[in-house]
């Protein structure tokens, strides 16, 4: 009696400290506790131990400071689901094993070592979660069934940049939104704010890739879609109010904000409307940053630092770029050294940043020529380093534009024909 008292106290103190994003301690709890219910041949005890211990060594990859770091935390994670998975087997407990091989894979297509590979692992996560999401639909296991959709929509954010062409976009685009909007109802249903977080992340995250793939402005459905969300988004912030999960509240601020500015840079013509919607987006991705530091989390931070100057230079807001913009570039390309030569999106916004930021500057008149010819030229070279590195296709294409419009800038401005040449 006194050591299931035990083992009830240690998984206690697991929890407290998974749900303060204390990730390295809750790492050494879970496993101390998966040991001992392994010891006393309690499998499924065990097997839910070792699931936690995953799902926290993943939670910490997201906090790490190196990239050797980084890897270690996720090889940990897949070893640590892996072992729930068999653990579970054990137990005659399928959708609880599919549930971990699942996350084990998604785990791996962070550090595959080809795009080929982490493309699968990440469809093959995904499919796996919507197979354990309909044995736990039969069950009427609400909880189980909003997290597992909720993660197979999640799933779909890394997914789409791997796809080869337009239809496969489309596809992928169409199936994620499909999982997400699903996934999004159950959630709120059932009040788990991590979870809720995630989907409506991932909800937003998935049609905003609209914007890319497809002439958004032709459907007059998307508008509407936009001035919904942020609509819905007024409660969300409420719903989420009292919430202590920096992590849920930084992805929640962070699509709040960027819905305000999308809307605002392609649908508002009135100025002082304009200026409205755009201040409001950027304080609230300023907010962002604040919850995404404060846990921490190198991925929402650079997630975030990328937008907040995206919109800041879309709606024309130059001193209040200057202002922030030397530090931002070289806080993201730090960052981005964690996720060097890995097939992760966050590299791509961390080498395609200061792309984007170079060129943007070459464009602008009120510079000096030696100014502008300064600015095109740094942003070849970044360019350059962003097309060297290892990046899903979906990703190829800005800075393949920036570098033809640095060259062009340099070219409209060499002051003699050897400039030109």
């Amino acid at each position: 009696m006194i050591e299931n008292n035990k083992l009830s106290e240690i998984l206690e103190r697991a929890q407290t400290e998974e749900n303060l994003n204390n990730w390295a301690e809750a790492a050494r709890l879970y496993e101390e506790a998966g040991k001992l219910f392994l010891n006393k041949k309690k499998v499924k005890e065990a097997a839910n131990a070792y699931k936690g211990l995953g799902r926290v060594y993943f939670f910490a990859s997201e906090t790490a400071d190196t990239k050797a770091e980084y890897i270690e935390s996720l090889k940990r994670a897949i070893e640590a689901y892996n072992k729930a998975k068999n653990l579970f087997k054990q137990d005659k407990n399928k959708a609880e094993a599919l549930e971990c091989e699942a996350e084990a894979l998604f785990a791996s297509g962070f550090i595959a070592s080809s795009s080929n590979d982490a493309k699968k692992s990440f469809s093959n996560s995904s499919d796996l979660l919507v197979e354990a999401s309909n044995i736990f639909s039969k069950s009427d296991d609400q909880e189980s069934l909003a997290r597992t959709l909720s993660r197979a929509a999640y799933c779909f954010i890394y997914l789409q940049p791997f796809s080869e062409d337009k239809l496969e976009g489309d596809q992928l685009f169409q199936k994620g939104i499909s999982l997400a909007s699903k996934a999004l109802k159950i959630s709120l249903n059932v009040g788990n704010l991590r979870v809720s977080s995630e989907s409506i992340f991932s909800e937003l995250k998935i049609n905003l890739t609209k914007v890319f793939l497809k002439d958004f402005k032709k459907e007059p459905s998307f508008k509407e879609y936009l001035k919904n969300n942020i609509l819905k988004f007024e409660e969300y912030i409420k719903l989420f109010y009292n919430c202590d999960d920096d992590r849920a509240l930084a992805m929640i601020y962070v699509m709040a904000g960027m819905l305000y500015c999308l809307y605002a840079t392609h649908y508002i013509k009135d100025e002082k409307e304009f200026d409205e919607y755009t201040d409001k987006g950027l304080k609230l991705l300023e907010e962002t940053l604040v919850f995404a530091r404060k846990a921490n989390n190198k991925y929402l931070i650079i997630f975030t630092l990328f937008y907040i100057d995206w919109w800041a230079l879309n709606a024309r807001r130059f001193k209040y770029i200057q202002n922030r913009i030397f530090k931002d570039v070289k806080e993201i390309e730090n960052l981005g050294k964690i996720y060097t030569d890995l097939y992760n999106p966050f590299r791509y916004y961390a080498d395609g940043f200061p792309v984007f930021y170079y060129t943007n500057m070459a464009l602008r008149s009120f510079f000096t020529i030696h100014q502008r010819k300064k600015y095109a030229k740094k942003g070849i070279e970044y360019a350059k380093i962003a097309l060297k590195s290892v990046s899903p296709f979906f990703y190829i294409y800005m800075p393949y534009q920036m570098l033809t419009y640095s060259y062009s800038q340099l070219t409209s401005l060499a002051t003699s024909k050897e400039e030109r040449d």
